[in-house]
């Protein structure tokens, strides 16, 4: 039992840390959508977000990992991200 009480602490302690790097990474989008606005780029980029979908899958394949399953974790990601930077670039348009 002791042994699973480490693995348990283990997992907790990652995910700690994907939460944590899902929040750094929601914090540049942040900065990205300030940089979208400035600069009349629309928020959605769908090259990008095929191109992020594709290179996660690609990692999740060399690292032996189930692509759909990271696929689906970066849907949820980018999606977040879309909605954050759209709330983000709409009320930087209200100000002006």
């Amino acid at each position: 039992m002791h042994e699973l009480v480490n693995f348990r602490e283990r997992i907790d302690e990652i995910d700690e840390k994907i939460v944590r790097l899902i929040n750094e990474r929601l914090g540049i989008c942040k900065a990205v959508a300030k940089y979208k606005s400035e600069n009349n780029i629309p928020m959605m980029q769908p090259d990008r977000v095929k191109e992020v979908l594709v290179k996660r899958r690609k990692l999740a394949d060399e690292l032996s990992l189930n692509p759909n399953l990271v696929e689906n974790i970066y849907r949820l990601i980018v999606e977040e991200a879309c909605i954050l930077e759209d709330e983000i670039i709409n009320s930087l348009l209200k100000k002006d």
